[in-house]
């Protein structure tokens, strides 16, 4: 059900919002944009450091997603530690309109989740 006055509920999943990075700046200014204009735009992340961010997101809701090693998010045998993280917010995810997977291992995170909403993958870093 859509709530009344909010035009789409979208969830974004980031891997971490520590450093200021390009690809950290176009999440943050992207959602902030969609907040603005009447969304309900909420940012999943495995890392976030409050105090660097707190001026850019505004209106933005950041759910940290708990990470015992949250700086390296390499795939490999962390798999299925990421797998079972990525579950506990499955359920607030699922409530979105719409996910907005960021970067690597976002991507692959969400496309393992049986989400009702549509799924939007963009990456935002640079070749290899």
């Amino acid at each position: 059900a859509r709530t009344k006055g909010v035009f789409v509920r979208i969830a974004a999943l980031h891997p971490a919002l520590v450093e200021p990075g390009g690809a950290e700046i176009l999440a943050v200014e992207q959602l902030g944009f969609l907040s603005q204009s009447g969304h309900d735009a909420r940012l999943f992340c495995f890392a976030h450091a409050p105090d660097r961010w707190h001026d850019r997101l505004g209106s933005v809701e950041v759910r940290s997603i708990p990470l015992r090693v949250a700086d390296r998010l390499h795939v490999g045998r962390k798999w299925p530690r990421l797998r079972r993280r990525i579950e506990t917010v499955r359920d607030e995810l699922a409530d979105a309109e719409v996910v907005l997977a960021y970067n690597h291992p976002c991507a692959s995170l969400v496309a393992t989740l049986d989400l009702p909403g549509r799924r939007i993958w963009h990456c935002c870093e640079p070749p290899g």
